[in-house]
């Protein structure tokens, strides 16, 4: 199962690289909804890549061992938060292109990501969320069930977003981001009640592709656009 559940995060962290690093070379490097997505992408790569270390070794770690499993399992707490505020920030570029949104979403998110940040911060020094013993390995803390918390509500606030303002999208779009919330939340249920099923990184990198197929339909219908224009412009003339 160990190496299953390595070759499930190697192959995740691997996609979403190529997906981030491929928005940013074909795409508007300044455009926000492009470097926000590429967010995204490294998030879950961090993720996978965090996720690795705690399947690459058994214990008792001796002392390197143990490093790379802290590390990696500090990592694999850490990206869940700035993954989803870089969600909210891709939806509300993307949305914004199409309409005026009427609030300001990334305030609360951001406020979120602080406070997660600072108890994965903490969980280094007593383990609430999380702990690496040497004699035992990674262990999950007497408040794993809080580490879990944050994310989610970030996760159902991108849900109550795209909801509230899915009449401003294709049908194709919103499959897309209907697959980014509820492929997660699924893997989350599953992996929670489950321990030792790494499913969490390949939901997010299968939903990510989703998402990035709806990227580039509109990209090819922006294309499609600018050539009639140039066409109609021509015959102008």
């Amino acid at each position: 199962m160990h190496q299953f559940n390595i070759a499930l995060d190697l192959y995740s962290a691997l996609l979403c690289l190529v997906l981030g690093v491929y928005v940013l070379v074909s795409g508007d490097r300044r455009d926000r909804a492009n470097l926000c997505f590429a967010g995204i992408c490294a998030c879950n790569a961090v993720m996978a890549l965090g996720d690795m270390a705690s399947w690459m070794f058994a214990a008792p770690l001796d002392g390197v061992e143990h490093a790379v499993m802290l590390v990696g399992t500090f990592a694999f707490y850490v990206a869940p938060a700035p993954l989803f505020m870089f969600f909210t920030s891709y939806i509300t570029a993307y949305l914004g292109k199409r309409t005026t949104l009427p609030h300001d979403y990334l305030r609360l998110s951001v406020a979120l990501f602080a406070l997660y940040t600072a108890g994965c911060v903490v969980s280094l020094f007593n383990g609430m969320f999380f702990r690496v013993d040497p004699a035992t390995g990674y262990e999950r803390g007497p408040l794993f069930w809080l580490a879990q918390v944050v994310p989610v509500i970030l996760h159902l606030r991108n849900a109550a977003i795209v909801v509230r303002h899915r009449g401003c999208l294709e049908r194709k779009e919103l499959l897309g981001f209907a697959s980014y919330i509820a492929l997660p939340i699924v893997a989350e249920v599953v992996q929670v009640a489950f321990y030792g099923i790494a499913l969490m990184n390949t939901a997010v990198a299968l939903a990510i592709l989703l998402v990035f197929l709806s990227i580039q339909s509109e990209r090819k219908a922006l294309l499609a656009q600018r050539e009639r224009e140039l066409a109609e412009a021509r015959s102008d003339i």
